[in-house]
């Protein structure tokens, strides 16, 4: 009987411990997944309040910090705010950033009014969204070292060294292979963020009224590949047709770029991909008027 009063205290507490385990790593992969990797943007507390009087006056406030590897140009980032209709006035529905947002650090406070106020006439609580949409030229600039050879010996093809900046769109993986004379290097493309993706010549003000062209550039970005003479890449002119060159459009997942290797002695060698576009993210959040 001692015995088994003793292990079934340790039991419960080896149960506990995977528990806390469990919990801990589900912390630790929540946390990972708000990674932030371009623009974090949002409403400044109580600017506007959930909850607002008719008549009453409030200040409409954004914070914009640039968490990414990439500058952000003055007047390159456009803010919108929809769903606000008739329902406040004095208020702007649409800014842009008017400094620079330097990497990592840049920030700006954006005013869409300081004395924002409801006149309706209502008897009863009425509720409603508004949306927040950010639109931003952004860039990611990934660099490698691949190997060129006809096959592996002095340098390998299973293990491609790269890193990205910290930017939306990202180079997930890079890999090698020779089919008879000809290297092929396969780049995966994936959006690491929340937000949508459009070629990087697309209208702000069109994306946030769907208009059906805007529409037709979303998932494309424009790439440009740096590579030893001799690479070529399948890639997508700016209305779709494929062609094999450095620079074009891509859609997110695979690109493909090869070489003839054919009389090529094994060596490393710098591979640069850079990709540019428009980025689309938004934040929600309902008001209350009351009576």
């Amino acid at each position: 009987m001692k015995i088994k009063t003793f292990v079934l205290p340790l039991l419960a507490i080896f149960v506990l411990f995977l528990l806390g385990a469990q919990f801990e790593g589900c912390q630790q992969q929540q946390k990972q997944e708000q990674v932030v990797y371009g623009l974090s943007f949002d409403f400044v507390y109580n600017a506007p309040p959930e909850e607002i009087q008719v008549n009453q006056h409030f200040p409409v406030y954004v914070d914009v910090y640039n968490k990414g590897g990439y500058d952000l140009q003055a007047g390159t980032g456009s803010f919108y705010l929809l769903g606000i209709g008739n329902n406040l006035k004095n208020i702007n529905t649409k800014l842009t950033n008017t400094h620079g947002l330097n990497a990592k650090t840049g920030f700006e406070r954006l005013v869409f009014s300081s004395d924002a106020y409801s006149d309706l006439t209502l008897s009863n609580a009425f509720s409603f969204p508004i949306q927040l949409v950010a639109c931003y030229n952004y860039a990611t600039i990934t660099q490698a070292s691949i190997c060129v050879a006809k096959q592996e010996g002095v340098c390998s093809f299973s293990d491609v060294a790269f890193n990205n900046i910290d930017s939306p769109i990202q180079v997930a993986s890079i890999t090698e292979e020779v089919k008879g004379n000809t290297l092929y290097v396969y780049i995966d493309l994936v959006n690491k963020g929340s937000g949508d993706v459009f070629m990087p010549e697309s209208d702000c003000d069109k994306i946030v009224e769907n208009d059906i062209n805007e529409m037709l550039k979303k998932g494309k970005f424009k790439v440009t590949i740096q590579a030893e003479q001799g690479f070529v890449c399948s890639l997508e002119d700016n209305i779709g047709n494929s062609i094999e060159s450095l620079q074009g459009y891509a859609r997110l997942g695979r690109i493909t770029c090869k070489k003839n290797v054919a009389n090529e002695q094994a060596h490393m060698s710098n591979f640069m991909i850079v990709t540019e576009y428009k980025y689309v993210d938004s934040k929600k959040k309902t008001l209350t008027l009351l009576p």
